[in-house]
């Protein structure tokens, strides 16, 4: 969309008016995104649901997304936290020091959502009084779209099993946190922020989100857009050291907190830091647990480890 489009539609979509206190506050961390964040913005200020602010963080962009973001500041609803590159973890962490709003959504930068979504997520959590509410997911790949998480009823679920049964996608990933509304008690009560300078910092923010939350309700009517891009952190062969040493300590974390909590994780759950196969058995290494299966299918060994064990 080029800048005279993107000023058209900001003009007819932007509110004047200051709002005294949004219902929901929006977090949108961005860096080095001139390509995507006016879509991103564009999908929020449309949003059917007008009593929210968006709160951007421009993390230390050094292109042209400042420029675009600020095209948008003409809607009394966008407030701009400008800092020094920190990362998503911390620039996340400004947007919630920041929020006003009594529940949170958060939106990454390349990304957009429909029109409805707020608008159909906040009437969900407020019917069950839930905790959280969460969406499908619509992957857009180069070629093709894909749901990586699809949701086709309306449910209501409590017991932890299902909260984690009920956040999975396709992968058994239950760690995204931006296809959600969270209510901002549960956030504010319990602490929870992101872990600063981590990759994979969702799984650190979700294992808590999820433990804590007194209910999580699946809104089948309105999806997330997310736009898979070469040059995101998570595809970035640049950093390879570093997202591994990252994602085996945000697993640790997590296994940790289950094991402080009395958390029965499913076993998909644990974290697999290697494996070697033969025709007929497949030993999984893990960072708590070994185990041996049958065509990987049927358990023949399990072992854990005890807290401290070394691995080798």
């Amino acid at each position: 969309m080029n800048i005279d489009m993107l000023k058209s539609e900001i003009d007819t979509y932007a509110q004047m008016e200051n709002l005294t206190k949004p219902l929901i506050s929006i977090i949108v961390p961005a860096y080095n995104v001139e390509d995507y964040i006016g879509i991103c913005l564009l999908s929020l200020i449309k949003q059917t649901l007008r009593d929210i602010e968006i709160i951007v963080i421009n993390d230390g962009s050094t292109d042209k997304t400042g420029e675009i973001i600020n095209l948008f500041t003409q809607d009394k609803r966008i407030k701009v936290i400008t800092q020094t590159n920190q990362g998503p973890s911390m620039a996340r962490n400004a947007g919630l020091d920041a929020a006003q709003g009594d529940y949170i959504g958060f939106v990454d930068s390349d990304d957009w959502v429909d029109e409805n979504y707020y608008e159909t997520l906040y009437a969900a959590v407020t019917k069950y009084d839930a905790d959280i509410g969460i969406t499908s997911i619509l992957k857009h790949k180069k070629n093709r779209n894909k749901y990586n998480v699809i949701h086709k009823r309306e449910k209501y679920v409590t017991r932890l099993k299902d909260k984690i049964k009920i956040c999975e996608d396709k992968k058994h990933s239950i760690f995204y946190v931006w296809n959600r509304l969270y209510k901002r008690n549960v956030i504010e009560k319990n602490k929870l922020r992101f872990p600063a300078g981590r990759i994979w910092e969702d799984v650190t923010f979700s294992t808590r989100a999820i433990f804590y939350a007194n209910g999580i309700v699946s809104v089948p009517q309105v999806k997330y857009h997310y736009i898979e891009r070469e040059h995101s952190i998570v595809k970035s062969k640049d950093i390879k050291e570093k997202k591994i040493r990252d994602k085996e300590w945000v697993y640790t974390d997590m296994i940790k907190f289950a094991r402080r909590n009395n958390i029965i994780l499913p076993d998909r759950l644990n974290y697999v830091k290697s494996y070697w196969k033969t025709p007929f058995f497949k030993v999984y290494t893990g960072k708590y647990k070994n185990k041996i299966t049958l065509f990987g299918l049927i358990p023949l060994l399990i072992y854990t480890k005890n807290e401290g064990e070394n691995d080798d």
